[in-house]
């Protein structure tokens, strides 16, 4: 047979707790007034007091790394397009570093491991040297032409950057890139401009020190067409 229902609403169950409350209080008034013992306060002290600290959840090595695998899944399935964002623009920023290290690559083929002013100095004195040669023109036209189709490639990679990202640290890389060559590219175009004119105009513009890859020696600066 079940126990019968005392109470028919949660106010009277509430009621009745605090009805039972009041009671124990009156009767053990004493009891909870009296001063403590030295024989319950010596029991109190020597009683071990057990550590505070965070529960262990999982009781096996094996538990706690499949525990680490859920989290992870349902992690990754929370965040999934925000990872998959980041992950395509690790992966596009890596992309025009790799074009970058090619457009510098290419620029060192044509220069060799000389800087802009001794690589230019070299062609100018090449020429000088051999003024009715038709070749040491042939040279600066075809050092320009492959240098203009460079400047050409970097400066679509800087359009895609600023397309795509907009300013930022892959911006500043990608225009390095493009100052380099137009570095070289305008001191030989200048040389070329010079020794057009004739030998004697470019050794006397060279002995004033005023061809451009000269100047841009002197103060560190250079003009991009």
């Amino acid at each position: 047979m079940a126990k019968p229902r005392l109470y028919n609403t949660p106010e009277e169950k509430l009621e009745a707790a605090r009805t039972y409350r009041r009671a124990y209080n009156a009767r053990q008034r004493n009891k909870l007034l009296a001063p403590e013992t030295k024989t319950t306060k010596a029991k109190r002290d020597s009683a071990p007091s057990m550590p505070v600290g965070r529960p262990c959840i999982h009781d096996t090595p094996d538990k706690k790394r499949e525990a680490r695998r859920r989290y992870r899944q349902v992690y990754y399935e929370r965040h999934r397009d925000e990872l998959r964002a980041k992950k395509q623009e690790k992966s596009r920023s890596k992309c025009w570093t790799t074009q970058c290290a090619d457009i510098d690559a290419r620029l060192q083929a044509v220069t060799g491991s000389s800087s802009t002013a001794n690589f230019v100095e070299g062609l100018c004195k090449y020429f000088v040297s051999h003024p009715n040669d038709p070749d040491s023109l042939d040279v600066m036209r075809t050092t320009i032409g492959i240098l203009e189709n460079l400047h050409q490639h970097a400066q679509s990679v800087v359009d895609n950057v600023i397309e795509k990202r907009g300013m930022g640290c892959d911006l500043s890389r990608t225009q390095d890139s493009v100052f380099r060559v137009c570095r070289v590219l305008t001191a030989v175009d200048d040389v070329l401009t010079h020794a057009i004119v004739g030998v004697g105009h470019l050794i006397e513009v060279h002995g004033q020190r005023g061809l451009k890859h000269q100047i841009a020696q002197d103060n560190m600066t250079v003009a991009i067409p």
